[in-house]
């Protein structure tokens, strides 16, 4: 989900520079939530202006060192090579020397060109975009510069698609999963709601093949949803609010100067770390039907240089939740190949968003001085956690190191990684902590 915008100086528009005359998806319509009708359609994103040839400015280089993900690829040895992931969008540009040969499959779920499966073209540029983000290695450097991408197009060319052909993509993520290796999906896209829980939806086709996947392994990150301005209130959109998928919403990444976006939203002013004023939000509230639904993670998505769809060195400016849903994506890579590195096997997706979100940073939805708001959008006060490759990564290494001093073993490899195996080598370390302690007060007294 991409939010169109322009620069802004004070409370005037500004001329423009070119980053503002990339049209961005917003979200509109009426607020609905999932206990209704389940939506089918899904919001149309809009057609970003292409640019072709070498870009004026830095392409993912501010994201990429705000989350340290580069230091975090040096250090730990991992750059995504072996991984796999499957981007559902609006196809992709084969032919981007950012991709090379690294586009495992390519399929149509959509009407276009005649429903042929075998044409994933993207003639929108929304999903080259994001596969940018997670994977480029050339004119852009992606999150996971070393992995592979599926492109599944469940977006027409004109930005507008169903949930049907979502759940078919879905299906066909499982059926074919092993023979590409997909590991995680990315899921740019969603419709026009503002939920807060779930509790409805657990027999719908589409959040059991979420179910299945994540079951499988399989990491789903979902964009947040671009309309906080429109409800102004805490809410995802719809399939973000699935608590099977890993949601994600939007922050800045560096102080770009005022932005304004044409769902409504303003930032009057920005920096590192602050909530986009479009992207949703949610936080868990304890003992409610809304327990287990939240954002689990802001990452960088305003404003992003990435792959473009005209030719081989096109590119593009976009902002949005869809920009930062990537981010996440390519970070989920690096943290199961280092965890398949170390340990031999494959971590589930709760070991992932455990990482993800121990690893990372906090942000906060405040505006400390009222007298100069930094956007026209309700503040929550609410804590949220921002994503930090190298912290992500390292949350991997501390994790293993407990459980080798828990378990006495002497690799990483013969570990016992089952939420059976962690609980039991936890209570009898705490145990044997217990019976030193014990010993040793024994022992004081004589």
């Amino acid at each position: 989900m991409t939010c169109s915008s322009s620069a802004i100086t004070g409370s005037a528009v500004a001329a423009r520079p070119f980053v503002a005359l990339v049209a961005l998806f917003v979200l509109c319509g009426s607020p609905r939530t999932v206990s209704a009708e389940p939506p089918t359609e899904i919001a149309p994103v809009e057609r970003p202006p292409q640019f072709e040839g070498p870009q004026v400015q830095a392409q993912t280089v501010q994201a990429s060192s705000y989350i340290r993900v580069s230091e975090a690829r040096h250090d730990f040895g991992v750059s995504g090579e072996g991984k796999c992931a499957a981007v559902l969008d609006t196809g992709i540009n084969s032919n981007h020397v950012d991709f090379g040969s690294r586009i495992k499959a390519a399929r149509n779920f959509t009407t276009a060109d005649g429903g042929d499966p075998a044409i994933a073209v993207d003639r929108n540029g929304h999903g080259s975009n994001v596969a940018g983000i997670l994977m480029a290695n050339a004119d852009h450097i992606g999150m996971a510069p070393s992995a592979s991408v599926v492109a599944l197009k469940v977006l027409r060319d004109d930005g507008s698609g169903s949930f049907a052909d979502v759940e078919k993509a879905l299906q066909w993520v499982l059926d074919n999963r092993i023979v590409h290796g997909i590991s995680v999906v990315s899921m740019s896209l969603g419709a026009e709601t503002n939920d807060s829980d779930d509790a409805s939806t657990a027999s719908l086709p589409l959040r059991a093949k979420i179910r299945d996947l994540r079951a499988a392994g399989v990491v789903v990150v979902v964009a947040a949803g671009n309309a906080y301005h429109r409800f102004k209130a805490q809410g995802m959109g719809y399939p973000a609010i699935f608590r099977e998928t890993t949601s994600v919403g939007a922050v800045y990444d560096s102080n770009v100067g005022g932005q304004e976006y044409l769902s409504g939203a303003e930032a009057f002013r920005t920096e590192a770390g602050q909530l986009c004023p479009f992207s949703q939000r949610l936080t868990a509230i304890p003992g409610s039907a809304a327990e287990f639904t939240r954002t689990d993670l802001f990452a960088p998505g305003a404003p992003i240089t990435s792959t473009g769809h005209v030719g081989p060195h096109g590119w593009t400016v976009e902002s949005g939740t869809s920009q930062a849903t990537p981010v996440v994506a390519g970070v989920a890579l690096l943290v199961q190949q280092y965890y398949e590195k170390q340990t031999g096997r494959s971590p589930s997706v709760d070991d992932v968003e455990r990482y993800l979100r121990s690893g990372s940073a906090t942000v906060s939805d405040d505006d400390s001085d009222a007298s100069a708001p930094e956007d026209n959008v309700p503040n929550t006060g609410a804590r949220f956690p921002r994503i930090d490759a190298y912290g992500a990564l390292r949350a991997v290494q501390a994790d293993l190191a407990t459980q080798i001093l828990r378990q006495g073993t002497k690799s990483f490899k013969e570990l016992d990684l089952t939420p059976a195996g962690r609980a039991k080598s936890k209570s009898e370390y705490g145990q044997k902590i217990k019976q030193a302690a014990a010993e040793r007060d024994a022992a004081i007294d004589k």
